[in-house]
């Protein structure tokens, strides 16, 4: 979170890529609710690379993400327990990564999504929103017992609103 904080002066002319070193590191969070981020972080390899949280908590999975960026060779895991787990205004999914705050033009490669208390991701598209996700792996471990079942290891909806245009999400192996 450090590193993301201490850039002040991304934008689409001047984007920035953090290089994150092996280990297991806990939850950041990637240009929410402010105006979408200009950044990419590249991941050793998914196997070595991990963020990591054990909330199972809707309002803090391991990363929420808003950038115009490639996200890559990460591991995104939310594995709660009976000790870690809470709720959050009644809501009960934890997603390993969320990323429903508006505009945003995010291609994840390489990465491994993980939770046992929801679906790995959950994604809504707004307007001009384009999802990628190239050679990924998604894994949602859910029996009901931490998280609300049902919404499969991807879950994405759209903007409700009218006139809402150019939403996309992509999946390739």
């Amino acid at each position: 979170q450090d590193a993301i904080d201490s850039i002040i002066d991304d934008s689409a002319a001047k984007p920035y890529v953090i290089i994150i070193l092996p280990g297991t590191y806990d939850r950041f969070k990637l240009g929410v609710l402010q105006n979408a981020r200009y950044i990419s972080l590249f991941g050793y390899d998914a196997n070595n690379t991990i963020v990591f949280d054990n909330l199972g908590n809707y309002d803090y999975p391991p990363a929420e993400i808003r950038t115009y960026g490639t996200i890559q060779g990460l591991s995104f895991v939310n594995r709660t327990d009976a000790q870690h787990h809470t709720q959050a205004q009644g809501r009960t999914t934890a997603y390993a990564v969320h990323s429903d705050f508006g505009p945003c033009e995010v291609k994840f490669m390489n990465c491994y999504f993980y939770s046992n208390a929801g679906a790995a991701v959950g994604l809504g598209t707004h307007q001009d929103t384009l999802y990628s996700f190239e050679d990924c792996t998604f894994v949602s471990d859910n029996d009901g017992t931490y998280g609300t079942t049902g919404h499969g290891a991807l879950f994405c909806h759209t903007e409700a609103a009218n006139n809402v245009t150019n939403q996309r999400l992509e999946v390739r192996n």
